[in-house]
């Protein structure tokens, strides 16, 4: 992982356990921490909320259509589509 997507992913964690409400503390979370239901149970609410959270953030537009639910497969998908997504808002 790139210096770059290691602080996407610290802020990734810290954005998923803040919203979540989660009982553990990001530190806990890897790229590897499952998102949905068999993990961390991030529901459809849950997911706009995020996407809301890396928008302000990142000062990204997320579309509709940018979304699926293989980005939020686990922790290191969402770091890698957030990552995408920034480098297409600085490619244009």
């Amino acid at each position: 992982m790139s210096k770059i997507d290691q602080s996407i992913f610290e802020v990734i964690k810290d954005i998923v356990a803040e919203r979540m409400e989660l009982d553990i503390e990001s530190n806990k979370i890897n790229s590897e921490t499952k998102l949905m239901e068999d993990g961390l149970g991030l529901d459809s609410i849950s997911m706009l909320d995020i996407v809301a959270a890396l928008e302000d953030r990142f000062d990204i537009l997320i579309e509709d259509d940018d979304l699926n639910f293989d980005i939020f497969k686990n922790v290191g998908s969402l770091t890698k589509f957030t990552s995408s997504m920034i480098e297409r808002k600085t490619n244009n």
